[in-house]
């Protein structure tokens, strides 16, 4: 841009622009750009770019189209289990529903017993979570009643990790690895998941975070996905970490 000298910079706040780069979409009007004959507007982030620079998101709009389309879902993308640490109601049905499909896939099958049908309370629970901030429930029904479409159900596909049950644990609204963690057992899974919840995964990640952005702060902007890193900065700021994370077959 320098090389061009007909570029003219202005003020972050000015209205009046031809060409609006920033890290993410906060501040943007879109209804109020202008396009016309004598004068354009452009910004470097879609309108509602959510919906696929998001995990959650992208992995539910993955499942609409599936479903319109009679695809299988898995085939397209790694196998994905979704979960919100914020819902009082699923969560604890959505981590009995993963362990359960962890727990048939592992390699030693007898390491983790399976729950017993004639015991009411617990015939769903296939590991005793153990959350140091959190109630836990033993769901009545892994399915709460609705039948999972047969282009969204889970399934192992082969890979060069075939056999090691490595699973992957991202929180949805992060980028550039952070809170990125690899487990192949459910104890590393809810040791994880208390990290998550009490936010010393985030204050650690905070503070690595702090000595790498000296070193930012003399290069450009750019690169990042806009939607996470706004979040990621709301996040840091209170040392918690999105309610959101999923898991992904690795």
């Amino acid at each position: 841009m320098s090389r061009r000298d007909w570029w003219e910079k202005t003020e972050s706040f000015n209205t009046l622009f031809n060409f609006k780069w920033q890290q993410t979409n906060r501040g943007y009007r879109y209804e109020r750009l202008v396009a016309n004959s004598g004068f354009k507007q452009i910004v470097n982030h879609f309108e509602n770019h959510k919906e696929i620079s998001t995990k959650n998101l992208l992995i539910k709009n993955l499942s609409l189209y599936c479903e319109l389309n009679k695809v299988n879902l898995f085939d397209l993308t790694p196998t994905t289990f979704l979960f919100d640490m914020d819902d009082e109601v699923n969560f604890d049905t959505d981590m009995q529903r993963f362990a359960k499909f962890f727990i048939k896939h592992h390699p030693e099958p007898n390491k983790y017993p399976r729950p017993n049908p004639n015991d009411r309370k617990n015939h769903n629970v296939w590991y005793d979570f153990d959350y140091r901030k959190k109630r836990c429930y033993a769901p009545p029904n892994l399915h709460n009643g609705k039948k999972i479409s047969p282009y969204l159900k889970p399934k192992i596909n082969k890979t060069f990790m075939q056999g090691h049950n490595v699973w992957i644990l991202k929180p949805t609204s992060f980028n550039r690895g952070i809170g990125i963690e690899v487990f192949n057992s459910l104890e590393d899974l809810n040791t994880f998941l208390n990290a998550f919840m009490d936010g010393t995964m985030a204050k650690s990640n905070t503070k690595n975070e702090k000595d790498k952005e000296k070193e930012k702060e003399k290069k450009a902007n750019g690169g990042e996905s806009a939607d996470e890193s706004e979040d990621e900065d709301e996040k840091k700021k209170n040392n918690k970490f999105p309610g959101n994370a999923k898991f992904i077959k690795y």
